[in-house]
């Protein structure tokens, strides 16, 4: 492209009907020549074909050989993690002083809650059978009448 130049080139178009010009490009009768013969010529013809290093029939045979050679590794790979799995030592609760131990602080801290549990019914009961003479003396009227039950 020895005549191209890029200062010619311009946006052209009528503004009234669309709002997107149209780029033309200005080429030189030479430029255009020789944009025509790169895209006309025809590519160099490929080099011809090697002979393949091995035949249809050594690939396939190779491939026969080598799967029989690698069938009894991975078996044999299989069976040893299978045995590897089966080995699973059950946890005898009786025989395991840790697992005892466990179970034993387990039911004291049952034990513990269910105490401060009690505790704390026992806290509310009697603040709730307060609550009446408390009110009195401070002189506020309760809302509702005490064990009457309120719609939600």
């Amino acid at each position: 492209m020895e005549d191209f130049d890029r200062a010619a080139q311009r946006k052209m178009g009528d503004t009234t009907r669309s709002v997107h010009l149209a780029y033309h490009m200005f080429l030189s009768t030479r430029d255009m020549a020789r944009l025509g013969m790169m895209g006309t010529t025809a590519m160099p013809p490929m080099p011809p074909m090697q002979e393949p290093l091995f035949g249809r029939e050594q690939v396939m045979q190779g491939g026969f050989a080598v799967f029989i050679l690698l069938v009894p590794i991975v078996l044999a790979y299989t069976r040893r993690i299978w045995k590897r799995t089966g080995r699973v030592q059950s946890a005898n609760a009786e025989d395991s002083e840790r697992l005892l131990r466990m179970e034993q602080a387990i039911e004291s801290i049952a034990v513990e809650v269910e105490r401060i549990g009690e505790g704390q019914r026992f806290t509310t009961k009697l603040l709730a059978e307060r609550q009446p003479e408390a009110a009195a003396r401070i002189g506020v009227v309760p809302r509702r009448e005490p064990g009457t039950i309120t719609p939600h």
